[in-house]
């Protein structure tokens, strides 16, 4: 079976879809822009237009949000979302320090070496 991962912009939530079973399914996001829901299923959380998406060393969804300025990790198994950098405040700080504290700003791409270390491009 081939599945994509859909972000849906204008929609504010993220799809995954069939295409041998030509289905759509939601995945992420109530369709309603925010950054709530972390520790809960990621279709009842508010997300902040989900843009640049990447499967990570440990099986999980990586999104980035650039209206919430955070990236978050959406887990394939239990379906539960989690902020894994960014405050959700938009700045430029955090350099050497931990990826919660982070403030981003508006965080679009992201990506993972060969040990598993994450890289993102923001604004």
């Amino acid at each position: 079976m081939h599945r994509l991962m859909l972000p849906a912009v204008l929609l504010l939530s993220l799809f995954t879809t069939s295409v041998s079973a030509q289905t759509v399914k939601t995945i992420a996001g109530t369709g309603k822009v925010g950054h709530t829901g972390d520790g809960g299923p990621a279709v009842e959380a508010q997300v902040g237009e989900p843009y640049g998406l990447s499967l990570g060393p440990d099986g999980a969804l990586y999104v980035c949000e650039i209206k919430s300025h955070v990236i978050r990790r959406i887990d394939e198994k239990t379906g539960k979302i989690s902020t894994v950098a960014g405050t959700g405040k938009k700045g430029y700080s955090g350099d050497t320090g931990a990826a919660l504290e982070a403030e981003l700003n508006e965080p679009y791409e992201v990506r993972f070496d060969k040990a598993g270390n994450m890289y993102f491009v923001e604004m």
